[in-house]
């Protein structure tokens, strides 16, 4: 079917002059310096969690359909797979302890979601080795009816091969 140049400028007009589509939690303007605010204590609540070894409140920090997206893994998708996959980390049953530090290089907030890449460093406890833990993310939230932004899609990889 050959469609003319003209039908297909049409189309493309109305959809660039319909305006944004919609996110599931409703429409929201673009972040405010409060967001950005809010999106970094949200990055400081993961690892506090982490390191308190508080599995409710970090799994609390997920949307209920978040998304981890680890190197070499299969997706980890919903609350009950995230729990599952950190529980074993906050039980003691892996034999690394975890001290991060992170350092937010950029936050785009738009729409209710915000993009934040994020770098983090620090040293995981491998036994009786030290194994240096540096790690670049992107790490996207969503924001709730009730103003909270919670963690949608945590993706990330490694400076280095784990050992």
């Amino acid at each position: 079917m050959n469609v003319p140049i003209a039908a297909c400028l049409a189309l493309l007009a109305a959809l660039c002059s319909a305006g944004p589509i919609s996110s599931q939690v409703g429409e929201r303007p673009v972040g405010t310096a409060a967001d950005e605010e809010a999106i970094r204590r949200a990055v400081e609540r993961f690892w506090s969690a982490f390191e308190a070894k508080d599995l409710d409140l970090l799994v609390s920090l997920f949307t209920t359909d978040a998304v981890i997206m680890i190197p070499g893994h299969p997706a980890i998708e919903g609350l009950e797979s995230i729990r599952k996959h950190y529980e074993p980390a906050f039980s003691g049953e892996w034999a690394w302890n975890v001290n991060m530090s992170s350092d937010i290089k950029r936050v785009v907030i738009t729409d209710g979601w915000a993009f934040c890449y994020v770098h983090y460093t620090g040293v995981s406890e491998v036994g009786d080795k030290e194994i240096a833990a540096n790690s670049k993310a992107l790490r996207i939230y969503q924001q709730q009816l009730d103003g909270e932004w919670k963690l949608a899609y945590d993706i990330f990889n490694r400076d280095s091969s784990p050992p």
